[in-house]
């Protein structure tokens, strides 16, 4: 990789009281000396769009309300203009006591 190469990441944060997904450009960059194994690094990085921070919806006291947090991650996409097929990495993550919820794993 001589020349770098940006992706475009999403981190959502589905936590106990609050739901919050981000939109990030990371640079990779090889760093490595010519001839050598390439060693990838993350060069840089810059938040897009950063969502509202918002309740985490629930259905009741035991269960992740999936629709609605499916409904919230579309409008946050669209209102950060981006299309799915545009992210090329990502990571979601479940916290707390929104990670015990029955359906927390599905």
């Amino acid at each position: 990789m001589a020349d770098p190469r940006q992706l475009l990441s999403v981190g959502i944060d589905v936590g106990t009281t609050p739901t919050q997904i981000v939109f990030s450009r990371l640079t990779l960059q090889d760093t490595a000396r010519p001839g050598q194994i390439p060693r990838i690094a993350i060069a840089d990085k810059a938040v897009v769009y950063q969502s509202p921070i918002t309740f985490t919806p629930l259905r009741d006291h035991a269960t992740v309300d999936a629709e609605a947090l499916l409904a919230l991650a579309r409008r946050e996409y669209a209102a950060a203009g981006v299309d799915p097929a545009q992210v090329e990495t990502g990571a979601g993550i479940i916290t707390r006591e929104t990670a015990k919820k029955q359906n927390a794993d599905g």
